[in-house]
């Protein structure tokens, strides 16, 4: 918790931690009558102190909100010398809005990390059903990479309708020469079983190619 003085301890609860620093006005705003740092503020205060993949996993949903990445470099930019401002900058500039979900986040930081190629987030693909998208793509490859999670299955809908709608969707873009590898949140404990699954994948000759863009 930032704050411009020195709150009363029993007043914050136990475990709330305060760093006194001084917040130029422009880093602050009022919600519903209550002083707050900026979305920006915010995110950048956040990726000096927590673990990268933590804080990138907040900073993809930031974005997606509406934080401006240019303004958060801007302001990085007038924090030079900072402690932890160099994480920061790597978060920031590693975040992505196109993320949609913490899994997809934390996939897409295995990839940069584990060095495989990186894919596009949310490809579009034209298919008989219409526009779909696919969670990571290697369009050259026709590859791509979806991740499996319970919501998808045991959430709003009927899990015996998700489950069809699913292999509807996946008959569809196989039909036009797409491949898959899924991922589960296990998977994701285990980065290089994922890296040798991805670029054993990308290693094959790709099938023709079919008409695909992003989002």
């Amino acid at each position: 918790m930032s704050c411009a003085s020195n709150p009363c301890p029993r007043r914050l609860g136990a475990g709330v931690r305060t760093h006194i620093v001084r917040l130029p006005a422009e880093h602050i705003e009022e919600i519903a009558g209550i002083r707050c740092t900026t979305l920006e503020r915010t995110i950048i205060d956040c990726a000096r102190i927590m673990p990268l993949e933590d804080a990138v996993v907040l900073a993809d949903q930031a974005l997606s909100l509406g934080a401006d990445r240019g303004l958060l470099l801007r302001m990085l930019d007038g924090m030079a010398g900072y402690r932890g401002v160099v994480n920061a900058r790597r978060v920031v500039e590693l975040a992505d809005p196109r993320s949609e979900s913490v899994a997809e986040s934390r996939a897409r930081l295995l990839f940069h990390q584990e060095n495989i190629p990186l894919p596009v987030p949310q490809w579009q693909v034209m298919t008989p059903l219409g526009p779909r998208y696919l969670d990571f793509a290697w369009p050259e490859a026709m590859l791509a990479a979806e991740f499996d999670g319970k919501v998808k299955y045991f959430g709003e809908k009927p899990t015996d309708q998700a489950l069809y709608e699913e292999r509807l969707r996946e008959r569809h873009l196989m039909e036009l020469g797409w491949r898959f590898v899924r991922l589960t949140w296990t998977d994701l404990d285990n980065p290089p079983e994922v890296r040798q699954r991805i670029k054993t994948a990308l290693s094959r000759a790709a099938p023709l190619h079919t008409t695909v863009r992003s989002r």
